[in-house]
């Protein structure tokens, strides 16, 4: 038994009620069930009255010479059930049934990749076997969201635009997390009271895939402006600081200081010096 489908295939029946279907012969210019679809075969029929409002489309036996069972009804205007054809005479037909469509027309929705029309669809998965190539000369636009919008399982490769953070991310490391992948948020920080560590470069220009920090040996902190350096090394061997003071300072607990004087403290400017630490100025 096999399933056929084949093209101008209609006959006529009379009144077959909602049984067998006995075939009267082709309309003129089309075949017979016997010569498209012969005997044990199945099709998918089309029974429709030639004066009336009943219809009914399924999946049939065909028994020659003229014998067609309605083994299974996919649709009808007897909402799905079988249709009693009790007057009148009735086109027999093969036909194709919309819920059993497949098909390779480049016009089928979803629109098929890489046919030349239409060129464009909409897609709620696209998987790429190999590698792929966007050849234009406009812009990929990629997923975006916010941090809580973020996969929630997600794998290493993906990329999205962070909308929270407004940077661009993807899903790596060999711990795997979002990490952005270019532009680094500048934030203005004066309040934090730890210490930072500042970043530096093997490059005066361009990209670099790495950058150092140095450790504990040199360290910058928010709240007070400070800068802490294991040691500073002046290669012109000038150390220069300024001769007026208009600032209020205080000096850190168990530190002390120098400057090279003369130096004038004016307007809101003073020095503050905590029990146990010295404040010189140097004089040549």
């Amino acid at each position: 038994m096999a399933l056929v489908i084949k093209d101008r295939v209609l006959e006529t029946c009379s009144s077959p009620g909602s049984g067998a279907v006995t075939l009267l012969g082709a309309v003129t210019g089309y075949q017979t069930f016997n010569a498209a679809v012969g005997t044990g075969n199945t099709c998918y029929y089309a029974i429709a009255d030639q004066n009336g409002n009943n219809w009914e489309v399924g999946v049939g036996t065909f028994t020659a010479p003229a014998s067609l069972a309605r083994t299974t009804v996919l649709a009808s205007s007897n909402g799905g059930s079988a249709v009693n054809f009790s007057t009148g005479t009735q086109n027999v037909f093969l036909t194709y049934p919309a819920g059993k469509v497949v098909t390779t027309d480049t016009l089928a929705y979803p629109p098929a990749i890489g046919g030349t029309t239409p060129n464009a669809g909409s897609f709620t998965t696209l998987t790429a076997s190999a590698d792929s190539a966007f050849t234009s000369t406009g812009a990929l636009q990629i997923s975006k969201g916010t941090t809580l919008q973020q996969p929630g399982t997600p794998a290493t490769g993906m990329l999205r635009y962070n909308t929270t953070t407004n940077v661009f991310e993807g899903y790596s490391g060999s711990s795997p997390g979002w990490n952005s992948l270019a532009g680094v948020a500048i934030v203005d920080d004066t309040t934090s009271a730890v210490e930072y560590y500042p970043l530096f470069s093997t490059s005066l220009s361009g990209n670099v895939a790495t950058q150092y920090v140095s450790s504990t040996k040199l360290t910058y902190k928010p709240s007070d402006g400070s800068f802490t350096a294991y040691e500073i090394l002046a290669e012109n061997g000038v150390f220069a600081n300024p001769n007026e003071i208009t600032a209020a300072y205080t000096l850190p607990t168990n530190t002390n200081a120098f400057s090279i004087g003369p130096v004038t403290i004016s307007g809101s400017g003073s020095i503050s010096v905590p029990t146990g630490s010295t404040w010189s100025v140097v004089v040549f």
